[in-house]
């Protein structure tokens, strides 16, 4: 056979991507007997399986294909945590047998454990932390409460109470804090050296009439201020009036102050100058009226009485 015969047999035979003139490259020498014929696999176009299943069951049934097994998945998570869940809230291993309550300073461990309802015994994971705190906050003096799985076997009751800082008045005293909140009503055997707030009607403050919140409102923050620009002064009483007006009755003067309404610091400051003026006269004030709607700058003061001098030196010894 001819060269030219060779080379037009060998252009008629299929040439394949790897360059051999077969399907296959022929191996050389010893690995020719090892060469088996297998189907060419990782040329199969890879589709995904949602395209799969689409191409099978149509697009539509494919996507209730998809989330049907979805769903069974889901369901099948949700019952193995249900299991157990149910499991761990039945375990001796999670059975309360220490329980601590913190924050405590007017309400008692006893009356925070009854509201709660919670027993040594009691299995910690079954309980509903939320519903205990909720109950624990129906307390008087507790303002926050929040309760804290120890596990396996400890719970935690954290307690934040209300801090009073006056007392107001409505048809009895009832504490009140620092947001203008009523807490409860002062009980017998209770003593509480705190200012009280007056001219508050009673059916405004249950009503939550936002004239009487400001009001109360008012009077603390004038207390704020007085304790700040004078720490050594004990107020006794905050009368506020209806357009926020505020009279201080004052425990240790045993005086009656009329400062206006907020800011203060410039009626405080008029007060302290009033004093001092009385002092030097020796005269006794008994209501002051340090604010004037009509003469800001003018105050008026009503005498008790004149001080009395002092005897010298000489009528004490002929005494």
């Amino acid at each position: 056979m001819s060269r030219d015969e060779t080379k037009k047999i060998a252009a008629r035979r299929p040439v394949s991507r790897s360059g051999s003139t077969s399907g296959q490259p022929k191996p050389r020498g010893k690995n020719r007997r090892l060469v088996k014929k297998v189907p060419m696999i990782s040329r199969l176009p890879r589709v995904p399986l949602r395209r799969w299943a689409a191409r099978i069951i149509g697009p539509a049934k494919g996507r209730v294909l998809r989330g049907a097994i979805a769903m069974s998945v889901t369901a099948a998570l949700a019952g193995g945590l249900g299991f157990a869940w149910h499991a761990m809230s039945r375990s001796p291993t999670f059975a309360i047998d220490d329980i601590q309550v913190t924050g405590l300073t007017r309400s008692t461990e006893d009356e925070i454990r009854t509201l709660a309802g919670v027993e040594m015994g009691d299995n910690s994971v079954a309980l509903d932390t939320n519903e205990l705190a909720h109950a624990i906050e129906k307390h008087p003096w507790v303002r926050k409460a929040n309760v804290l799985r120890r596990l396996p076997r400890g719970l935690t009751l954290e307690i934040t109470e209300h801090q009073p800082i006056a007392l107001v008045a409505l048809e009895h005293l009832y504490y009140v804090d620092a947001d203008g909140e009523v807490i409860k009503r002062l009980t017998p055997g209770e003593s509480e050296i705190l200012p009280v707030v007056t001219g508050l009607s009673k059916d405004d403050v249950a009503e939550s009439d936002q004239l009487a919140l400001s009001q109360i409102r008012a009077a603390l923050s004038f207390i704020e201020a007085w304790s700040r620009a004078k720490p050594n002064s004990t107020v006794e009483e905050v009368h506020v009036g209806p357009s926020g007006t505020i009279a201080v009755a004052l425990s240790a003067d045993g005086v009656r102050v009329h400062l206006g309404p907020a800011p203060w610091d410039d009626a405080i400051a008029r007060y302290d100058e009033i004093v001092a003026d009385a002092a030097e006269r020796g005269v006794v004030p008994a209501e002051i009226a340090a604010y004037s709607a009509r003469r800001p700058d003018r105050a008026v003061v009503r005498i008790a009485s004149a001080v009395a001098a002092a005897p010298s030196n000489k009528s004490q010894k002929k005494k």
